[in-house]
């Protein structure tokens, strides 16, 4: 059986050590792997992962991580492992937040509400089998958990008052090592519940951090558990519920966001959708399919499926599929296609960023996946861009167009192609849109140049979270977030996306212009079955769009000619007893009048041009659009 190492945190009061515990017990279970602990302190030197990855020769390592327990991850100790071990795959469980250390390969995460993406695999939760436990003769309400503030101990108090004259209340709260280390909190939250009880309810309360099946005894010996937390929408789910569904005794919860696995139990055992005696006379039905569902035997088929799936990928193949975050391990599995770029277009490789030409060399590798002999291929924003030259001397059609190369801007692009009737397989854009003020409208011009089966190929400056004020590079007008992309996605018809898209927050890797981001990749589809109606009338209002910028450009022109005129005409002239040939005044003022007279005519001429062509050009345009748009406006009357 191939080796899996299993990296997680010392013994210690947490619950993320517990969830690891419980996964590394259901993994006896596993049929194709072996599991071997290596439990590595917060303080760890990474020599001991190094050491460990040696001695056992793992084909995956599962990091039960979280930043708390596990400071020492960082990705230079993951590149360290890399190297070490260039064919090992890495995976992280995820309690909080996804781990976006670019060399974890697969984030594992133990939320069952969670749907699978790229790049991640969900196992959710494990509870180990026990037999059901007999119902206490009194009524005995329990509770467990670190005194932290949220946790709602004295929420489960009040709850008793309001429904019991007569009860005992038991709470189980240990200190935590890593966020009451001294106990303080928890002692607090104890004297805080005690002050809560009226007569008649009896407080009983332990401390001691109780081993698992100790634990498990004492909640199967209350009539029903509690757990009324804050709503926490930040946090994962809470392992106490993997407990109190082990005891096989009824459960009262909050619809705290830790819980949403199994808030939608049927009858509720939500508190307030249900009374705490409703609760208990419910039983544990509301909780068997849980219980069903998250056995160790199915958890430890689920974990062999992500494994086998991560292991039968290649590790040096690079995923093309894109709308995803570039990461450092793209650029050095890329590095055939960078020399390949750089034999191709050396003098133009040479002038390029190392650290940031992967971005082209994954767009050409795109390219060559995708182009066909008979494609046709535009690189848009093409200046100093290797890839349109390194595609035309692979024997590729390609237009390159750039306001440098042929005077055309995108929307300038797009015009041509509506009167020419042309539209391509392939739109390239390398590093483009960070510097297009109408991002949103850039995209759709980029849709709008595909032909039906067509893809766009984007990259773009990344930084999750960034926001005006954040530093950027000077020439860039922002850099992407998550949030930004998403909302440029929203914006393109439904067919843009057919394979979803993975954007994922991702730590910075590249640095210039006193600026931390790395790249991402979005690639834009059209369906062979595209919506033409929706289409047209983009087309038709873009078209208005441009012929209201010319005319707002001949304007312009007209107004500079006006000032022009006026200044000529109110040159003075010199005085009739001053010689004109020996007046100097006069040869300057002549010289003057001449040099308005030029610019007055050269002004007149381009807005003479700027008018006939852009309107010609506009109209053609428009022509053979002007059914659609009365199509669109029938039916939309209709």
């Amino acid at each position: 059986m191939d080796t899996i190492l299993f990296v997680t945190n010392p013994p210690r009061r947490c619950g993320v050590y517990e969830y690891g515990k419980t996964v590394l017990d259901a993994m006896r279970h596993s049929r194709r792997y072996r599991y071997q602990l290596c439990a590595l302190p917060e303080d760890a030197p990474p020599e001991k992962l190094l050491e460990a990855v040696d001695r056992w020769n793992p084909k995956a390592i599962l990091f039960n991580w979280h930043p708390a327990t596990m400071p020492w991850l960082q990705e230079d100790v993951l590149y360290a492992v890399h190297r070490r071990a260039p064919q090992t795959r890495l995976a992280a469980i995820v309690h909080d937040q996804p781990c976006d250390f670019h060399w974890i390969d697969c984030n594992i995460f133990n939320d069952p509400t969670r749907i699978a993406s790229a790049y991640e695999g969900v196992v959710g939760r494990v509870i180990p089998n026990r037999p059901d436990a007999p119902n206490p003769q009194e009524t005995i309400i329990g509770s467990f958990g670190f005194g932290l503030q949220g946790k709602g101990f004295d929420q489960v108090i009040r709850q008793v008052n309001q429904e019991f004259e007569q009860a005992t209340v038991r709470l189980h709260i240990p200190h935590s090592d890593y966020c009451d280390p001294d106990g303080s909190l928890s002692r607090r939250c104890i004297d805080e519940c005690v002050a809560l009880a009226k007569p008649g309810i009896r407080i009983e309360v332990t401390q001691d951090y109780k081993s698992r099946e100790d634990l498990l005894s004492w909640l199967a010996s209350n009539t029903v558990n509690c757990f009324f937390y804050d709503e926490f929408p930040e946090r994962g789910i809470s392992s106490v519920i993997d407990f109190a569904l082990a005891a096989r005794r009824p459960i009262a919860i909050t619809r705290s966001n830790m819980f949403r696995h199994v808030a939608n139990a049927t009858p509720s055992i939500v508190i307030g959708e249900s009374s705490l005696r409703q609760i208990i006379d419910q039983g544990i039905a509301p909780l068997r399919p849980f219980q069903d569902a998250w056995t160790e035997e199915k958890l430890a088929e689920r974990m062999d499926g992500i494994f086998d799936c991560l292991l039968e990928s290649t590790p040096q193949e690079v995923d093309l599929r894109g709308n995803r975050v570039l990461t450092p391990r793209d650029r050095q599995r890329l590095r055939p296609a960078i020399d390949e770029l750089t034999a191709l277009c050396p003098e133009m490789m040479a002038r390029k960023f190392p650290e940031a030409v992967f971005q082209n060399a994954y767009l050409f590798q795109q390219a060559k996946q995708i182009a066909k002999p008979d494609s046709r291929i535009i690189l848009i924003g093409g200046y100093e861009d290797p890839i349109g030259p390194a595609l035309q001397l692979l024997g590729h059609q390609v237009t390159i167009s750039d306001p440098q190369i042929d005077g055309r801007d995108s929307n300038a692009v797009l015009v041509d192609a509506i009167q020419s009737g042309t539209r391509y397989d392939l739109v390239i854009s390398c590093s483009v849109i960070e510097h297009v003020e109408e991002d949103f409208e850039f995209v759709r011009v980029l849709y709008e140049l595909l032909a039906p089966g067509g893809t766009a190929l984007l990259s773009t400056d990344f930084r999750d979270g960034w926001h005006p004020g954040i530093a950027k590079p000077t020439p860039d007008v922002r850099l992407y977030s998550v949030e930004r992309l998403r909302a440029l996605a929203d914006s393109l018809p439904p067919d843009a996306f057919p394979e979803g898209h993975h954007w994922q927050p991702s730590s910075p890797y590249f640095h210039y212009d006193q600026s931390d981001y790395g790249f991402c990749s979005i690639v834009l589809r059209k369906s062979r079955s595209s919506q033409e109606n929706s289409s047209s009338s983009f087309v038709v209002s873009f078209l208005i769009q441009q012929l209201r910028k010319a005319h707002d450009r001949a304007m312009q022109l007209e107004g500079k000619l006006s000032t022009l005129t006026a200044a000529s005409s109110a040159t003075p002239t010199p005085p009739s007893h001053i010689p004109a040939d020996r007046s100097s005044s006069n040869y300057a003022t002549s010289r003057t009048v001449s040099d308005h007279s030029k610019s007055v005519a050269v002004v007149e001429s381009i807005l003479r041009q700027t008018r006939k062509v852009r309107l010609r050009q506009l109209e053609d345009a428009t022509r053979p659009l002007r059914a659609s748009v009365g199509l669109v406006r029938n039916r939309r009357i209709r």
